[in-house]
């Protein structure tokens, strides 16, 4: 799974899976700005004479059109992460030009810190929005096609496709149900013509709209409730490792300096 920013990094990193047997191996690669001894002499290229590279999971820049059709040739999935890309200045991924191409892409929220609230509906939205102006086009990246980047695209990115991500017999029963009854979700034609249950769910739901999630045929939340854990005891217990965590942070920045100015605020 190929994370998918606009290409503004000084150093994009790229990291392939080497799959051989039962033994997966890392190996890095760079894009053609960064020189390949950075990246252990792989780039981009290397996906035509490793045959074993099969996914990659850090943040890279795929903006030139033969590195776009490389990445569809080799089976390459692809991760847009877009409310990270944004917040950290990444840039704007040419996700319709990989669609075009054939590329599988799913969408991820990447972590908390590039991130903060990990909503995959705010994703979808921001996901669908983002592909409009960079293509100045108010239909690309249409509901149904994010949808099934959310949905289904992540499974086929992790190699999961025959399993995951789809409402179907033979596998995993995997879903989650939202609620209707909302201002967000008015109205809803769920039917005919005028349908608009899949701009609904991309462009106005949000993540405490989710009422039910069932994984792998268990119920972990119910009436937008975990069912799993004591939420309460989980955000007190997070809470209180905070203090730890900038510490620790502190006694880092003290030993390594900060020359950048990139933690003084």
């Amino acid at each position: 799974v190929l994370a998918a920013d606009g290409g503004y990094f000084d150093y994009p990193v790229v990291q392939f899976v080497r799959v051989e047997g039962d033994n997966p191996e890392l190996a890095h690669a760079a894009p053609r700005a960064q020189p390949a001894s950075v990246a252990n002499g792989f780039d981009l290229t290397n996906l035509r004479e490793e045959p074993g590279l099969v996914g990659s999971t850090q943040e890279c820049a795929v903006a030139f059109a033969d590195e776009i059709e490389l990445v569809a040739e080799r089976g390459v999935g692809v991760s847009h992460n877009p409310v990270s890309n944004m917040k950290l200045a990444s840039g704007i991924a040419p996700i319709a030009e990989m669609l075009e191409a054939g590329v599988n892409v799913a969408i991820g929220t990447d972590g908390e810190k590039e991130n903060n609230n990990l909503d995959m509906f705010e994703e979808m939205k921001v996901a669908s929005l983002l592909g409009k102006p960079r293509k100045m086009d108010a239909a690309a990246m249409d509901s149904w096609q994010v949808l099934e980047m959310a949905t289904i695209g992540g499974a086929r990115a992790i190699g999961q496709g025959d399993r995951l991500g789809s409402l179907e017999p033979g596998k995993q029963a995997d879903l989650i149900a939202v609620r209707t009854d909302t201002p967000r979700m008015t109205p809803l034609l769920p039917a005919g013509s005028h349908a608009n249950i899949h701009h609904n769910l991309v462009h106005a739901v949000r993540g405490n709209d989710v009422d039910r999630v069932v994984v792998a045929g268990r119920t972990v939340v119910a009436d937008g409730i975990l069912t799993t854990a004591d939420l309460g005891e989980l955000i007190a217990k997070v809470r209180g490792r905070v203090p730890a965590l900038f510490e620790r942070r502190a006694a880092y920045l003290a030993s390594v300096g900060d020359p950048a100015g990139l933690f003084s605020q």
